[in-house]
């Protein structure tokens, strides 16, 4: 494992520990499952009300951890979730792949000899 991949996974793991892990606690331990529940005859749901909508599943056009800070806030009000927008906005920005220069080559082309 190289340094990047272990900063990443520690950035993760920082994440879930300090605001996905107490949700899970609140919630009764019911939510984020370590293994399947053999009691279960079905993990589907049903939504009772459908929130989300068709631009909720474009890339967010934000320049800056602000910013995007700001648009997820905005998404997850009323929602738990809200209180950690700006750590999911920061992790998202240490997570984000750089931008390949004009002198990189794409990992989706390969030349075969």
């Amino acid at each position: 494992m190289n340094s990047t991949k272990s900063e990443r996974e520690a950035l993760i793991a920082a994440f879930y520990d300090q605001f996905l892990a107490p949700r899970v606690t609140e919630a009764g331990g019911s939510s984020l499952a370590l293994r399947p529940d053999d009691s279960m005859t079905s993990y589907y749901t049903t939504e009772t009300a459908w929130r989300r909508r068709p631009e909720d599943f474009k890339e967010l056009p934000v320049a800056d951890v602000a910013a995007l800070a700001e648009e997820l806030r905005s998404r997850w009000a009323g929602t738990p979730l809200a209180a950690a927008s700006e750590e999911a906005a920061a992790l998202a920005f240490a997570l984000r792949r750089d931008e390949l220069t004009s002198d990189d080559v794409s990992e989706l082309v390969y030349v075969m000899y």
